[in-house]
């Protein structure tokens, strides 16, 4: 899984190399947006998924079947939602 990660990461960096951070383009659901947008969005997204492995990480830490830890410290929910054009 972290080598597909690395993979499609490489090849996002190079595809973007070929553009400035205020380039603009259409996209077909958000309209025109640039290179600086789509690197929030994408760094929004990592954020969030990293942070429902975080949710489940302590799930499983916390199950009756594992003995409890005293480093994991409950998470405020950080939840917000996707944007949308």
């Amino acid at each position: 899984m972290i080598g597909e990660f690395e993979r499609a990461s490489e090849r996002s960096r190079v595809i973007a190399a070929d553009f400035e951070l205020d380039d603009t383009k259409t996209h077909p659901r958000a309209g025109d947006v640039n290179l600086r947008f789509i690197y929030l969005i994408l760094i929004e997204d990592f954020a969030r998924h990293a942070g429902h492995g975080d949710i489940l990480r302590e799930q499983i830490i916390a199950s009756p079947a594992t003995p409890a830890r005293s480093t994991v410290r409950p998470r405020p929910s950080t939840y917000s939602p996707p944007w949308r054009p």
